[in-house]
């Protein structure tokens, strides 16, 4: 008789089926996530597209190209009644999903050892874009669905094989990614070339050259089908939301380069890769002890290549196979250079960038198993492998803190001044809350309290976080959603025509004495001198 199972029973089942490795990436992630991002989980912290778009944006869709993004925010927003940025459980369902993927790739590289599969799963989230897409958390429960699926989908191509269903499931899979941001889509790439890198290093002597090729070709038809999906799918929800494509940082004309582009692209990746064990990198590479101990661990990683190159140097094919993979690895890290080459790259961008972390970790994992190599060799590679990432995961969990706390910095810094002005505007002789507000001068204050910057800013700088938000429209998100000060504030006409009165004119700018009064029943705040 057939027992029929409970829920109980399917966990349990599930569970069992889970190797240690990868239920040891999973852990690991989760502790270590929650060592590097619990200060943004359990704080309300914003930066500048966080102001703008809480409560309930999520974005720019499909004008951007991200129609999945938006189709998964219309389904939020009619089953929540809109998109709310709720730190603790935003955080810790991305972070899961982050952990999951860590799973993934433990799976995909076939790591037996549990430090290796920890050290993975630690460096998954530890890693700035992370960090960085925590500022945007509004939206980042979407950009980790965005990331996991990128990874699914070479989990799916490189496990399957043989699987159309698995094969079309993976195209769907990267086109929803694309779909979602973009960037992630080196994700998919970087997977696939490692695995094939791995397989030139390790595969046994009956899988021929041969095989090697077509699996490579088949991995290129997934990335290609995933594009042509994608774009299919974008041009189909631009004309069913009557949208259409608007230009920011090139990404309006994705996949469109010229020859000159290609090259400078290629170029800009190289120098990227490069330029990680010199210097700060996008905050990626924050500290000398962080350079040093990636360079350290890369150098292993070329050295122990090099000695299994000599010991099998009959294998022509594949060795050349391997060295180009190394080869092409930066440019799948920094593929987005390429992808949109008028594009401004910053942290979010170049997750994929954290397989030259993994790498080393994968390598030193399969490498250790080749008992034809000397000892010392395999062991030397692990120890390697295991304390650069050790000392990678520290300084990103550091640096991530340092990154929060500067928000929290910038946010005391910014409330504490449009208090002061909200404070004055009330204090005024005959003012009345139903008195309409207008700015007007620059964007940026005379003042130099815009400048100062947060506490520690100097240290933990990323691009995705301002110093400031003192300056710009800022200002009217600040005073209505944190101060509660939601007076009329005028539309650009308005502001417009009271620019071009005299007496508004011949005012001071804000901090000086008569940069706030009441004219004719209307509330002006003069930031700075202008010219119309």
């Amino acid at each position: 008789m057939t027992k029929e199972k409970t829920p109980s029973d399917c966990i349990k089942a599930l569970y069992q089926r889970i190797s240690f490795p990868q239920k040891t990436a999973f852990a690991a992630a989760v502790l270590v996530g929650f060592a590097a991002h619990l200060y943004q989980f359990t704080n309300k912290l914003y930066n500048y597209d966080e102001l703008v778009n809480t409560p309930g944006g999520y974005g720019i869709g499909a004008e951007l190209g991200r129609w999945f993004l938006q189709l998964m925010a219309k389904v939020v927003s009619a089953v929540f009644r809109g998109n709310y940025s709720l730190p603790l459980l935003t955080g810790i369902l991305s972070l899961l999903l982050l952990a999951a993927a860590a799973m993934l790739l433990v799976e995909i590289f076939h790591v037996k050892d549990g430090l290796a599969a920890a050290l993975i799963g630690g460096l998954s989230v530890a890693f700035p874009s992370v960090t960085c897409m925590y500022f945007f958390m509004f939206t980042a429960i979407f950009y980790a669905i965005g990331n996991f699926m990128s990874i699914l989908a070479a989990y799916l191509a490189i496990k399957y094989p043989k699987s159309i269903p698995a094969h079309a499931a993976a195209v769907a899979l990267l086109a929803c990614s694309l779909g979602t941001y973009q960037a992630y889509f080196p994700n998919t790439v970087c997977i696939f070339l490692i695995s094939v890198i791995l397989l030139c290093a390790f595969s046994e002597e009956t899988q021929s050259w041969k095989y090697i090729f077509f699996t490579a070709l088949r991995y290129l038809a997934v990335l290609v089908a995933g594009l042509g999906v994608y774009f299919a799918a974008n041009k189909f929800f631009q004309r069913i939301w009557n949208v259409s494509s608007v230009s920011y940082q090139g990404m309006d004309t994705m996949g469109h380069i010229t020859a000159e582009q290609l090259i400078a692209s290629v170029k800009l990746c190289y120098r990227n890769f490069a330029q990680l064990f010199t210097e700060n990198l996008m905050g990626l590479s924050p500290v000398a002890v962080f350079r040093k101990a990636l360079l350290l661990a890369v150098i292993a990683t070329l050295l122990c290549m090099a000695a299994l190159l000599a010991a099998r140097r009959r294998e022509i094919v594949k060795n050349i196979f391997l060295a180009v993979g190394i080869g092409l690895l930066p440019v799948a890290m920094f593929l987005v250079n390429i992808m949109a080459p008028d594009s401004y790259v910053y942290a979010l961008m170049v997750y994929p960038a954290v397989f030259l972390l993994i790498f080393p970790v994968v390598w030193a994992d399969a490498f250790y198993l080749k008992k034809e190599m000397h000892v010392l060799l395999r062991t030397g590679m692990q120890w390697i492998a295991a304390l650069m990432s050790v000392a990678v995961i520290g300084v990103y969990i550091w640096f991530a803190n340092g990154c929060y706390m500067g928000l929290e910095y910038t946010k005391y810094h910014d409330l504490s001044y449009y208090q002061t002005i909200v404070t004055q505007i009330k204090s005024l002789s005959g003012y009345s809350s139903k008195m309409p507000v207008i700015f007007v001068g620059m964007e940026q204050p005379d003042d130099d309290t815009d400048e100062a910057g947060s506490l520690i800013g100097k240290v933990f700088q990323m691009d995705g976080k301002s110093e400031s938000n003192i300056g710009g429209n800022m200002k009217f998100f600040i005073m209505s959603q944190y101060l509660g000060f939601t007076p009329e504030f005028g539309n650009y006409e308005e502001i417009r025509a009271w620019m071009e009165r005299e007496e508004v004119r011949e005012m001071p700018g804000y901090p000086e004495d008569g940069a706030i009064r009441i004219i004719d029943g209307t509330v002006i705040v003069k930031m700075s001198d202008y010219e119309l």
